[in-house]
């Protein structure tokens, strides 16, 4: 991490700051350039293990904050600072994975992955949550072994599922991409989403196939009709739907408060 990422904003500089010195205690460790706060604020001494501990706790908990308030950089940098004092307290790469992930920080991430599902091997969310790494990465045949594991995991996981389906999709296995979302959502929903996932590979004809037959099977879905209107001519512009409207992907979870 570089200094210009690492910085807080100024008003939470001054909150770790102040709190630091009544604690006496701090967010980094006291090895020459390691962490945003020189080993001279410790004074002479070097924290007690106890301290170093309660401090892991409180970069922790702040971490969460701020991930639930969205600053993802921040919450990276204190769950490091949290690592960096109490190693093992932790599930440090559970959280550190999915804001590389989110951040972009592609080599990271997968380090992180790979950490966390060393320690969770059968841990459906994380599971598919490597599968979505690839995904959003157009990495569709990387992805699909993460999915399927998940789903060995947790056989009713419907996310894992569509993802599965649409990685299945996006490799030219319309059949098997219709299967496994028929299974979730049912055929006239399965056909929409095949629809959805051809149009976005230009295939037009096919597509508009697929659509076609979701709609007469359950005329109310808005998303195919949307879809069809499209390949057909430019939807109203009163009507914008997002893209696999009723394809689930994943979302990041909140931590817990």
């Amino acid at each position: 991490m570089n200094a210009k990422t690492a910085r807080l904003p100024g008003c939470l500089f001054v909150f770790v700051i102040s709190t630091l010195l009544a604690m006496n205690s701090g967010c980094a460790t006291t090895a020459p350039g390691r962490g945003i706060f020189p080993a001279r604020l410790w004074g002479a001494n070097e924290p007690s293990v106890d301290n170093a501990t309660a401090t892991a706790q409180w970069c922790w908990n702040m971490a969460e904050r701020m991930e639930r308030d969205g600053d993802d950089r921040q919450a990276l940098f204190l769950y490091q600072q949290a690592r960096s004092l109490a190693p093992e307290a932790y599930d440090y790469a559970g959280r550190l994975c999915r804001l590389h992930d989110r951040l972009d920080e592609d080599q990271a991430a997968l380090h992180e992955y790979q950490s966390a599902i060393a320690r969770r091997p059968n841990d459906a969310d994380l599971l598919n949550d490597l599968g979505m790494f690839h995904q959003r990465r157009d990495r569709w045949a990387e992805a699909e072994p993460w999915f399927r594991k998940a789903l060995q995991a947790a056989p009713d996981h419907d996310r894992a599922a569509i993802n599965l389906a649409i990685s299945l999709g996006m490799q030219d296995r319309t059949a098997d991409s219709f299967e496994v979302f028929a299974r979730v959502v049912g055929p006239a929903a399965a056909y929409s989403n095949v629809g959805m996932l051809l149009q976005r590979q230009g295939r037009s004809d096919l597509a508009r196939d697929h659509l076609e037959h979701a709609l007469r099977l359950d005329p109310s879905l808005q998303p195919a009709r949307h879809a069809l209107a499209g390949l057909n001519g430019p939807p109203p512009i009163d009507q914008h739907l997002p893209a696999f409207e009723s394809v689930q992907q994943v979302s990041y979870p909140a931590p817990s408060p």
